[in-house]
């Protein structure tokens, strides 16, 4: 099984961008890269339609990804530079 690289993992804080619950905040239990659907209870959102809170400054950011000098590969917030990954 070959790995998918996510921007939205497990524990994230993120905000829905479309739909009926836009706006809403809320944490990621687990992510499913293949499944999706509508239900009436908690359930899968595509990863298309939400965006990732950012930690240090607290707004809705895309993710960008880099390189530290360490070796560690991290996903960082575009809007402050901020390092997601701790």
């Amino acid at each position: 099984m070959s790995q998918i690289a996510m921007a939205i993992r497990k524990n994230d804080t993120v905000v829905v961008v479309t739909g009926r619950d836009r706006g809403k905040r809320g944490r990621v239990l687990r992510v499913l890269p293949d499944k999706g659907g509508i239900v009436q209870r908690e359930a899968g959102l595509n990863a298309s339609n939400v965006q990732l809170v950012c930690p240090e400054c607290g707004a809705q950011t895309r993710i960008g990804r880099k390189r530290l000098e360490d070796g560690r590969r991290v996903r960082y917030c575009v809007k402050c530079k901020g390092v997601v990954d701790k």
